[in-house]
């Protein structure tokens, strides 16, 4: 989603006509450091030129509604981080991963093994996820990064 959209989407909600002059001048800021700017352009630079074009009493209903933007991103970055930690704490493995890929190993040794490509992906992903909840724990508890700890 582009920084336009998810603006939009943030904002689409606010029926308050007070908002429209800044959004207006908010979007022609951004047309013109854009131009001026090819390389990028911080937003915030965007939005104090908005705000500065605002006439004094069009900036309190657009101070309310710029804390409402902030307060439903910061809604939406706890979103995201629930759901990747929920998706880490669960198992990507299949049933039967674990114990067709155990049999497989047990053989004689220093053969090669033959294993199906699909339940070895998924067993690197797991192996991944599990890195994951282990730098989580780590960073929670202070361990520098790596898990090594402090001797």
């Amino acid at each position: 989603m582009s920084d336009d959209a998810f603006f939009a989407a943030l904002t689409a909600d606010l029926a308050d006509e007070s908002y429209r002059p800044f959004r207006a001048l908010f979007e022609q800021a951004q047309t013109r450091l854009r131009h001026e700017h090819p390389d990028g352009v911080d937003p915030a630079v965007i939005g104090f030129r908005a705000w500065e074009a605002l006439r004094p009493e069009e900036r309190e209903a657009a101070l309310a509604d710029l804390f409402y933007v902030y307060w439903s991103a910061q809604q939406c970055e706890a979103d995201e981080q629930d759901r990747f930690d929920w998706q880490i704490s669960q198992s990507l493995l299949d049933a039967l991963d674990e114990s067709v890929l155990q049999r497989a190993l047990d053989g004689p040794g220093g053969e090669s093994v033959p294993v199906e490509r699909v339940r070895l992906v998924r067993v690197l992903a797991e192996l991944e996820r599990l890195q994951l909840q282990v730098d989580d724990l780590a960073r929670q508890v202070g361990l520098p990064k790596g898990g090594e700890s402090h001797a």
